[in-house]
């Protein structure tokens, strides 16, 4: 980047910017502490290419590649098909998700890895089935509502017993679930496989495929339907009468 004149600009409140030329020859607006901590050293224009400044990758087996950043701090993987794709940009991680910069209508705007491997809208929503952003071989992704990608979340830390939704009460575990933004009651259960058996087959029922460690969940509630009869009758015409929806048999 070649300094050169310092602007007036509405976002004066941020810092000084400057009209900075790139090597590539664009005149590009940059705040002053970008360029002193080196954070912006290019229009963008570095990364559209595969230089010593892009994503260092390697083999990880047969149909995958594994890609870092330039600091070799997170990875990422990906199918080998998408090999070329992938380096047309530079790659970087933000909480675990991975993104780039393009230009629409001479605009900086930020594009997601996994919207632009599957060839979504920027503005989608693109789910990671196992819930790992750095998994992002096709195969693990998926177009999703809002809600569903939410509920394909990791448990939260102030969880008392292990289990999204389960929640220790005294001897008691309260269970409750959210959907389409109504949260219901699902019964107090002393055993603590009871309220546990209640949550997944209710989780199974409304968030379908998007629900968390589905297969896991599914097989634990085939598992262990027969002596759980009565709940799943008692969950069943619950969820019919908050949700309007008819529980299918597992």
């Amino acid at each position: 980047m070649n300094k050169s004149v310092q602007i007036p600009t509405n976002k004066q409140k941020q810092g000084v910017w400057w009209d900075c030329e790139c090597k590539c020859g664009k005149i590009v607006q940059v705040l002053t502490k970008s360029l002193r901590n080196g954070q912006t050293t290019s229009c963008g224009c570095t990364y559209s290419n595969c230089s010593p400044e892009c994503n260092d990758y390697k083999e990880y087996d047969e149909t995958t590649y594994l890609f870092w950043d330039k600091n070799h701090e997170y990875y990422f993987l990906a199918d080998k098909e998408d090999l070329s794709k992938i380096l047309e940009y530079y790659w970087r991680s933000s909480k675990g998700y991975w993104f780039t910069f393009i230009y629409i209508e001479g605009k900086r705007t930020k594009l997601s890895l996994q919207n632009y491997l599957l060839n979504v809208d920027r503005k989608k929503i693109v789910d990671h089935k196992d819930g790992d952003q750095g998994n992002n071989r096709k195969n693990n992704l998926r177009e999703a509502t809002y809600q569903q990608n939410a509920v394909n979340k990791k448990i939260y830390t102030q969880n008392n017993t292990g289990v999204t939704g389960v929640n220790k009460f005294s001897e008691n575990k309260i269970v409750v679930i959210s959907y389409k933004y109504k949260r219901i009651f699902l019964g107090y259960y002393v055993d603590f496989d009871k309220a546990k058996f209640a949550r997944y087959y209710s989780e199974i029922q409304l968030y379908k495929e998007f629900t968390r460690d589905y297969d896991t969940k599914l097989k634990y509630i085939k598992e262990n339907k027969d002596e759980n009869k009565d709940i799943i009758k008692t969950l069943t015409e619950r969820i019919k009468k908050y949700y309007d929806i008819e529980c299918e048999d597992i």
